[in-house]
């Protein structure tokens, strides 16, 4: 269960795409809070997380092919995403990234 037991949504991650890969789409007066996720690269690539195409919430990170992410499910979320904006994975080449990530999407006023 995610915020005040809020049930998780579930995204696939299968994406292949150089720049902003959109894992979530944002709704305008919702905000997206990732609480687990987990992929694996294809390829050599740098990947940032970001809230939308500006905001980074993360520094770029130096993944190598077969490498993985996994954030085992956390009480509190990994990421916040501003309002109405996407969960983005930024890769700078384009390269294949599977796995899913959970997460809630609810009213901004309510968190």
């Amino acid at each position: 269960m995610g915020y005040e037991n809020t049930p998780l949504l579930e995204a696939i991650v299968d994406h292949d795409s150089f720049g902003a890969n959109v894992i979530v789409p944002g709704i305008p007066g919702k905000t997206i809070l990732v609480y687990s996720i987990f992929f694996v690269m294809g390829e050599d690539s740098l990947v940032t997380f970001k809230s939308g195409l500006l905001v980074e919430l993360t520094g770029s990170m130096n993944m190598k092919a077969a490498g993985s992410i996994v954030l085992d499910y956390n009480r509190r979320p990994w990421f916040r995403c501003a309002d109405g904006e996407d969960f983005v994975i930024d890769l700078t080449v384009a390269v294949s990234i599977d796995g899913r990530c959970y997460y809630t999407q609810s009213a901004t006023d309510t968190l």
